[in-house]
């Protein structure tokens, strides 16, 4: 895809307590639970660039967050399947 820049996507995976609070050793504590995230990065070049960012923005927000919702089943799916074997 060109665009008027550079566009990055960057995922974290950041392990979670019984609480829902993040662990900072996740090896130690056996974290059993973890939250995904998706960091969208655009670096426009000139005025055509924010112009894209900007219009395209709402549509980006949603896909963005239905790639997240289905990876996070995808794994969770995985997850029982491999508990079950």
């Amino acid at each position: 895809m060109k665009v008027s820049g550079v566009a990055e996507l960057h995922f974290r995976v950041e392990p979670l307590d019984a609480q829902g609070a993040m662990l900072i050793d996740d090896v130690a504590n056996g974290a059993l639970r973890s939250r995904l995230r998706l960091i969208a990065r655009f670096r426009s070049m000139g005025i055509v660039g924010l112009t894209y960012w900007y219009a395209m923005l709402p549509l980006h927000s949603c896909l963005f967050r239905r790639m997240l919702k289905r990876i996070g089943l995808t794994a969770q799916r995985l997850a029982a399947r491999a508990e079950t074997t």
